[in-house]
């Protein structure tokens, strides 16, 4: 089984234009945050970002180049088919989907979200819907195959288009799911506290995160430490 982790990156997000090749901490933009804490899950074994054919997102394709993972461009409002076409570039049979303005997903839970759905019966993992962790940590895994059936239903919508796993999420008596939860310890402490970049102020909270984080691990911060930097207060 090959699988294989897509990061889904674009320009022109318009409450946060380039906000994915923004700097993050020290020397490194987000997009080179979430590459360099994805190497870090052993049971990948490739990276993609999974960018779009137009020429604002050049830079992307260059960031990914310097990093040394793959690059795939496709649509920029079909993001499924961007995705599906990512992952079956490099042959995957299994996909980690992640976007580079999340940075602090963890490697520890991508590997037990992998080992989940390796060792049960099951067509998809999640670790929301319901949330246990915080906005900004979710990840999913699916297996290519179901990403490729969805993307042939005749009812997609233009919604399920843009959001990669919207259709099999919304029907949850249809696809069968397992859901990570967070240990006691990982829950969310504030439900206030976003770690997703969509906006200006995000980006002001989010450096001053990282920069504590950084401070305390550089960038192999773990759940416990983004805990620790919350509970001491940002």
């Amino acid at each position: 089984m090959k699988i294989v982790a897509t990061i889904e990156a674009r320009m022109t997000s318009t409450r946060l234009p380039k906000k994915v090749l923004k700097n993050g901490v020290d020397k490194y933009s987000f997009l080179e945050i979430l590459i360099y804490r994805l190497k870090q899950v052993p049971e990948l074994d490739d990276i993609v970002v999974a960018t779009t054919t137009n020429i604002d997102d050049d830079p992307i394709e260059s960031v990914a180049k310097k990093c040394n993972v793959k690059c795939f461009r496709g649509s920029e409002f079909d993001v499924l088919n961007r995705v599906l076409s990512a992952a079956k570039s490099l042959n995957a049979d299994l996909i980690v989907e992640t976007h580079a303005d999340a940075v602090f997903v963890s490697p520890e839970i991508i590997s037990q979200m992998i080992q989940i759905y390796k060792y049960n019966d099951c067509e998809y993992v999640k670790n929301f819907e319901p949330n246990s962790f915080y906005n900004g940590l979710e990840v999913q895994v699916f297996s290519t195959k179901l990403l490729e059936f969805i993307s042939n239903q005749v009812d997609l919508s233009e919604d399920d288009k843009e959001h990669v796993s919207k259709y099999f999420r919304d029907r949850p008596q249809q696809f069968k799911h397992l859901v990570l939860y967070a240990m006691p310890s990982h829950r969310v402490l504030d439900k206030n506290i976003k770690l997703t970049l969509d906006t200006p102020q995000d980006l002001i909270f989010i450096r001053e995160m990282l920069d504590k984080l950084y401070k305390k691990a550089g960038l192999l911060f773990d759940i416990n430490d983004i805990q620790e930097v919350i509970k001491d207060g940002i």
